[in-house]
């Protein structure tokens, strides 16, 4: 009876456990590899169920650069609508602004955060994109780098005051009750020199420096 235990545990148990071993080994040396390609994929394909978000675009620019603007001769953008353009040249960022954040919309460009403000209104603008493509070279943006945001009713420019990585779920990373206009951009933030899915988030703050203000009709 020993015998047979014995032979039972040669040919099934240990290459039981060295299997167990090796797919944990191999786990280990490829799911950081296996993250990211699954973040790519995410942020390149598009769900057939998500064709009523379909982007539509309204930017036509604008020459406002200053003053102030009536709410009421601001068409404000729809869920979904592409309605201006973020140009941080000091990383080589040029890309279209979306309102609304979800997984689509974050698949074709920055996108903002539907309960911030819009630009000029005063209060904290909140944008977003994936660090696997759009925001990759936000982590070599600068204290004191300029933020151009353009959209059809004025020209907003903001300076870049500071970072921090927190997780994506602390609240205390923006106020979006705040009292003076700024500007927060933030990513996924999956450690230095890469990039994937990550439950950290890297934040870039920025202060109002020009651009006309919004104001409500009388």
């Amino acid at each position: 009876m020993h015998k047979k235990l014995q032979g039972l545990t040669a040919y099934f148990l240990l290459p039981l456990v060295f299997l167990i071993l090796a797919y944990l080994l191999i786990w280990a040396l490829f799911s950081p590899i296996i993250d990211i390609a699954v973040s790519v994929y995410k942020m390149t394909t598009v769900d057939a169920d998500l064709t009523e978000s379909e982007i539509v675009s309204t930017f036509k620019g604008s020459n406002v650069f200053s003053g102030t603007v009536k709410a009421s001769n601001v068409t404000f953008p729809k869920y979904s609508e592409s309605f201006g353009r973020v140009e941080i040249e000091s990383i080589g960022t040029d890309l279209p602004l979306i309102f609304g954040d979800s997984d689509y919309q974050l698949s074709r460009g920055l996108c903002q955060y539907m309960g911030s403000s819009f630009p000029g209104m005063g209060s904290t603008v909140l944008i977003g994109g994936h660090n696997g493509s759009f925001l990759y070279n936000l982590k070599n943006i600068q204290i004191g780098d300029k933020i151009k945001i353009t959209t059809n009713y004025g020209v907003f420019t903001y300076v870049v005051t500071g970072s921090s990585v927190k997780e994506n779920q602390d609240k205390t990373a923006y106020d979006l009750a705040a009292k003076t206009e700024n500007l927060v951009l933030y990513t996924c933030y999956y450690g230095e020199g890469s990039f994937g899915l990550s439950s950290k988030r890297f934040f870039v703050y920025a202060d109002f420096l020009s651009g006309p203000v919004v104001i409500c009709d009388e």
